[in-house]
């Protein structure tokens, strides 16, 4: 994926699929839990050629066409919903944590923008939605369902367990 022109896997993170997991566990992939799933998760994004090098399976064209629908997409008509409902946000769209001084700059950049739409959602759907529970997972991620699957699955049973 590019931000402003820059593309956020380095080529050098390219070379091979090994320093492609050691490079994306260290920029976005900060968890005390355990990273088996992320690294299926990993091995899934990539596609490795004959000579070594990998190529992200996500079409470019088609990643940019999603990035550009949130930013055109009408508001959602959370008054249609009318049954209970679980919302969970993530703190940030990148790792704010990462090593990488030039991938945390662009979060910085990307998140000064995506942060506001999503407070606007989540003041939205606290305003149409009746009854919705809004939780914003502490210190997660876009992949949060990877790197905070404690917080993710204790907040879900909490959902469906309450009267």
């Amino acid at each position: 994926m590019t931000v402003n022109g820059v593309r956020l896997v380095p080529d050098s993170a390219l070379r091979s699929y090994t320093v492609y997991e050691a490079w994306r566990k260290e920029t976005e992939y900060l968890t005390d839990e355990n990273t088996s799933r992320v690294r299926a998760y990993l091995r899934e994004s990539v596609i490795v050629s004959p000579d070594g090098t990998v190529r992200p399976r996500q079409d470019p064209v088609a990643e940019k066409a999603l990035f550009l629908s949130l930013k055109q997409a009408g508001t959602r008509k959370y008054t249609a919903v009318h049954v209970p409902a679980l919302a969970l946000y993530a703190t940030s769209v990148f790792e704010p944590r990462a090593s990488d001084p030039r991938r945390n700059a662009l979060a910085d950049e990307f998140e000064s923008i995506y942060g506001a739409f999503r407070e606007k959602s989540k003041s939205r759907i606290k305003a149409q939605l009746q009854g919705v529970r809004v939780v914003q997972v502490p210190g997660s991620q876009n992949n949060f369902f990877l790197t905070s699957r404690r917080t993710v699955l204790k907040e879900m049973a909490d959902f469906l367990m309450r009267p």
